[in-house]
């Protein structure tokens, strides 16, 4: 339920940026700096303090079908996570997911991984 409430303010926050007057595709670079601001996976699906993340893998989906995932060693986004976050476009996915954690991370370990799904997307 914790993690579920932290994907849909996340999810909330691109919604609200979806909104803006600007075009499609500067609608789509404010998304994508959202996420590059952030260096690591608590910020983008929160934590408790004490909860250590040893590994995650970021597979994007592009809204084509093509797949690329990428291994992220400890809790920051590795830069080649940056860089398809920065090449993604409107419609494509990016599913955080195989998340290995210790500590205060109960969110994860019940299931042994959770997948969290961050969409790019403009509302008409």
């Amino acid at each position: 339920m914790y993690t579920k409430a932290l994907l849909m303010t996340f999810s909330l926050l691109l919604y609200m940026l979806s909104f803006s007057n600007a075009p499609v595709s500067e609608e789509i670079e404010m998304q994508k700096a959202e996420l590059l601001r952030m260096n690591n996976i608590y910020e983008i699906i929160g934590t408790d303090a004490a909860c250590k993340v040893f590994s995650f893998n970021a597979l994007f989906l592009s809204s084509d079908n093509m797949a690329v995932e990428v291994i992220n060693r400890g809790d920051t986004l590795m830069e080649r996570t940056r860089a398809l976050i920065q090449k993604s476009e409107s419609g494509d996915k990016i599913y955080l997911e195989s998340i290995s954690s210790a500590n205060a991370c109960l969110q994860y370990q019940e299931t042994g991984s959770t997948s969290f799904v961050i969409r790019l997307t403009h509302e008409d």
